[in-house]
């Protein structure tokens, strides 16, 4: 391996500390030692000389921090440690990727593309601002900061790319796959040592199968779940019920998204998260290692004894030896949005009985 030395800001350490202090990154790199994760030159050095390419998603959360930092006049930790990651990877030679927080702001809704846009113009200008000045708000020595104003987007053209397609086919089958999921969740008639059963059996016989939509079911009907993990209430209003269900779509989205990306990226290609839902963060994690090692032994924290069995056995089925719709006539687009139907009217307009 060639050695390289790269001059770095005296404020990267202080970045650095605060970026590990939160925690927002989540990686599927051969390393957990965060002194090597925030550090610039490895970066540098595999851009240089291994030709490696990194791109940073941002979940909504953070993507909203960067825009407030410049937004509102009166600073918090939220904002400042948003543009700590920004100089972060300014200095890491990173890109950073906001498409998933702004397709889940506009949500394939015209109505706030008015807000979207305008916002998406912003980051670009916030991301390519100066770094010295960007490290003095980030680092506290600084309540604001100048933003570049040359970076300009064509309104239409975005507004026609965000809006050309409606919920992909891949969205909706996770929508679909988070509603089963709350449906079992809220239904008293099942029991809790069979929620979980009740789910993979639905997932085999009546859809398909989904490693991410499995995993934050083993988690959610486990002895330990996360917290905040569940967002769906069926006590509030019809509109928060609905974007509970959409929230926790999204984060099944990304979850699914950052498998595809990993999976199937080049030899120098690599992608990596950012996101403020420690829940979310926690889950991609566990994901992660149960994709490394081939078994479900990473979410041994999350599961009593015979759930571990019950997802082993799913994990080893051979699907031959199962009737399954997805393999028939029936399995179309008309009969997943059958299903939606019917578990929309259940979970988020029947009458609340609070």
């Amino acid at each position: 391996m060639s050695t390289s030395y790269f001059l770095l800001p005296a404020y990267i350490e202080d970045i650095a500390v605060s970026l590990a202090n939160r925690g927002w990154i989540v990686h599927s790199f051969n390393t957990d030692n965060s002194e090597e994760l925030y550090n610039p030159s490895n970066y540098l050095h595999n851009s240089e000389f291994e030709g490696s390419k990194y791109t940073l998603g941002l979940d909504l959360n953070i993507y909203q921090f960067l825009l407030n930092s410049n937004k509102k006049k009166t600073p918090n930790d939220n904002y400042r440690d948003a543009a700590a990651l920004l100089v972060f990877c300014q200095i890491s030679n990173i890109e950073i990727d906001p498409s998933y927080a702004v397709y889940e702001k506009v949500n394939y809704e015209e109505s706030n593309l008015d807000e979207a846009l305008p916002d998406l113009e912003l980051f670009k200008n916030i991301n390519n601002s100066d770094t010295e000045k960007l490290a003095k708000y980030a680092l506290g020595y600084e309540s604001s900061y100048e933003i570049a104003t040359d970076h300009k987007i064509n309104h239409d053209e975005k507004r026609e790319m965000l809006t050309k397609y409606r919920r992909l086919t891949e969205w909706d089958s996770l929508y679909l796959i988070l509603l089963s999921i709350v449906d079992i969740k809220f239904d008293n008639n099942i029991p809790a040592n069979k929620k979980l059963l009740k789910f993979l059996e639905w997932l085999i016989c009546k859809f398909r199968m989904s490693l991410v939509g499995t995993i934050y079911a083993i988690v959610l009907f486990g002895k330990k779940p996360l917290k905040r993990m569940m967002k769906y209430d069926p006590k509030t209003n019809v509109e928060a019920r609905k974007s509970a269900l959409w929230n926790m779509t999204w984060d099944l989205y990304i979850m699914n998204q950052f498998f595809r990306k990993w999976v199937r990226k080049g030899d120098t290609d690599e992608f990596f998260f950012a996101s403020d839902d420690k829940a979310f963060c926690e889950l991609l994690r566990s994901a992660i290692k149960v994709q490394q090692v081939g078994d479900f032994s990473p979410l041994t924290p999350y599961l009593s004894k015979s759930g571990y069995e019950i997802a082993e056995n799913f994990l080893n089925l051979d699907e031959s030896s199962v009737e399954r719709v997805y393999k028939t006539e029936q399995w179309s687009p008309d009969y997943r949005k059958k299903l939606i139907e019917s578990y929309e009217a259940n979970l988020v307009y029947r009458e609340n009985e609070a």
